[in-house]
């Protein structure tokens, strides 16, 4: 009697575990080859590439408009500058249009070449993004 219940312990036991073992492999296998969340995946890479891509817009967006202000801003304090009827000195003229205009942190260098009858002046502005070495 003691045999055959320890033998039928052993079946009960060997035949649980392969059960186990068989329905462990048939849910792997299940999960595998399951594409319920797939286009869940595909969606989140997608929405992060689209947020990189604002990111980048938005800079480029700002980069621009910063280099537009500082352009109009050169050609209109150069102009008042160089005017023939300007009692002021063009570098002081040039400076002041900066300040006014918010960005006396980019002018680099101002260049007054007065001459017998014209008055050139020529303003440089650093530029808006400094490239690495």
């Amino acid at each position: 009697m003691v045999g055959l219940l320890s033998r039928t312990r052993k079946q009960a036991s060997g035949g649980f575990a392969r059960r186990c073992h068989r329905n462990a492999v048939a849910r792997l296998s299940r999960f595998r080859d399951d594409e319920a969340g797939s286009m869940l995946v595909f969606g989140m890479y997608m929405f992060f590439l689209m947020w990189a891509f604002a990111g980048i817009a938005v800079d480029v967006m700002r980069h621009e408009t910063l280099r537009t202000n500082l352009q109009n801003t050169v050609d209109r304090a150069s102009l008042a500058a160089a005017s023939l009827r300007q009692t002021l000195d063009p570098e002081t003229v040039v400076l002041d249009y900066f300040a006014k205009a918010g960005l006396s942190e980019y002018v680099e260098s101002v260049d007054p070449d007065s001459g017998l009858n014209s008055s050139p002046c020529r303003s440089r502005p650093r530029r808006t993004c400094r490239r690495s070495s």
